[in-house]
């Protein structure tokens, strides 16, 4: 490029550059520039070189060879002259794009020559089921799924069980709305697929990831297992893992009979984890069991595999006792952790194991153990007073020679000296010194009298 300068009047009076010498455009559009075929709904790149602009840029498209311009993007900040567009879906043969500078609207450059724009592919993307989900018969999902470029407002839905081999309605026809509630049906199966298809364009079809599954609703025990000893009023974890259960609901019950008979825990407990902290109750037994249910369908239940035991605290109030009257002994309880006696009537402590007992009279007397657990039982100890062990035989006399202090039951065996003395041999009747035939003689003979 050169450059040449004339005098108006004179032509011949001129000058004209020494060398060549070249402009440079300060934006170039590279693509598209002309002969692209470009999808609706893909995403592609805009392209251009650009120098000595401000960094800010309006980007627009037009589909009419350039009569009319719609915007992609106004005042776009960018350093690496590449931007992404997502194609519309407006087929168009006569597609141009331009790329100008925010402020300098002379800096600018379109496409060279139009390209096309083609329709977009109508895709359906299923979203649930999933790969490797497990659905339960005779629960509800939700089918659900998103389009693009679809034409028609209604699609219908189908599913396999055989690897796609058959297919069975779910609906024939229903909304293009994204969403469906299909009540899984009792077909068990781990070859599940869903298909939906537009109405409009049968070629239009989008499928589930092969496969998913249909089970059986269960639920499964895992704790307390079958043969395990608990303690009464321990507090224990009932756990299992379940599969179907509407809205995590559920009936936990024990049987302290092998399964004749079953009493509530909880009759709507809501778990997501599947546990629940028992406190176990106060039975001795070896025949307990656990059921856990769906509380909304009672079929779906499992118990234990097998029996457990649970053991309680054993209260042991002693042997009995027998004392004498005025006699006081220790009472010797055991089996808890802390004690309770009654009645409190002749007990030095009626919380200890061990208090004294002193009673005028025959008592039974019963001990409440709590153990660590905080279960209680109870047992009797009867304390017995004179119970025949404490009589003693003898003369009650005073004024005898035989009067014995210790005597409770008078044997009518005193005896008696004239003057009410006598020597050194209370059975010296006679005086004589002598204990012989002739005392004997004496007492016989005056047997059954009246003594003054």
């Amino acid at each position: 490029m050169l450059i040449r300068v004339q005098d108006s009047n004179n032509a011949l009076i001129e000058d004209i550059s020494s060398n060549n010498f070249s402009i440079i455009a300060p934006l170039l559009l590279i693509s598209p520039n002309g002969g692209e075929v470009w999808e609706g709904g893909t995403t592609q790149q805009i392209t251009w070189v650009y120098s000595g602009t401000s960094n800010y840029f309006n980007i627009d498209y037009s589909l009419d060879a350039g009569n009319t311009w719609q915007s992609i993007g106004q005042s776009v900040y960018n350093t690496n002259g590449i931007y992404s567009w997502v194609v519309p879906n407006t087929p168009s043969t006569s597609a141009l794009v331009r790329v100008t500078d925010y402020y300098e609207s002379c800096q600018s450059d379109k496409s060279d020559f139009t390209f096309e724009i083609l329709p977009a592919t109508p895709v359906i993307n299923v979203t649930y089921p999933y790969i490797g989900v497990t659905m339960f018969a005779g629960r509800t999902v939700n089918v659900s799924w998103n389009s693009q470029f679809v034409i028609s407002n209604q699609v219908q839905i189908e599913y396999t069980t055989d690897g796609g081999t058959t297919w069975n309605y779910i609906s024939t026809i229903t909304e293009n709305e994204g969403s469906y509630t299909w009540l899984v049906p009792n077909e068990v199966s781990n070859q599940v697929q869903v298909r939906i298809t537009d109405l409009t364009n049968n070629q239009t079809v989008g499928y589930s990831g092969a496969y998913s599954s249909i089970a059986l609703p269960f639920i499964n025990i895992t704790a307390p297992t079958g043969g395990s000893v608990q303690a009464q009023c321990e507090l224990v974890n009932i756990t299992w893992t379940s599969g179907g259960t509407i809205n995590n609901r559920y009936r936990l019950e024990w049987s302290d009979d092998g399964g004749a008979s079953w009493n509530t825990i909880t009759s709507n407990y809501f778990s997501t984890d599947g546990s629940y902290a028992w406190t176990l109750p106060n039975v001795n037994s070896s025949n307990l069991l656990v059921r856990v249910q769906d509380h909304t369908s009672p079929l779906f239940t499992d118990e234990s595999n097998s029996v457990f035991t649970i053991i309680g605290p054993e209260a042991n109030a002693g042997t009995d006792v027998a004392l004498c009257a005025g006699e006081s002994a220790l009472l010797q309880a055991t089996g808890g952790v802390s004690y309770l006696w009654s009645p409190s009537t002749g007990l030095s402590d009626t919380g200890v194991a061990n208090p004294i007992v002193s009673v005028s009279m025959s008592t039974v007397y019963t001990v409440t153990t709590t153990d660590a657990n905080g279960c209680v039982a109870s047992d009797d100890v009867l304390v017995s007073i004179d119970n025949g062990l404490c009589d003693i035989e003898g003369c009650m006399d005073t004024d005898t020679y035989n009067y014995n202090p210790l005597a409770t039951i008078d044997n009518g065996f005193c005896l008696y000296t004239e003057g009410g003395g006598g020597g050194t041999c209370a059975t010296d009747i006679d005086g004589d010194g002598i204990i012989s035939t002739s005392d004997l003689l004496l007492v016989l003979g005056s047997f059954g009298s009246t003594c003054e």
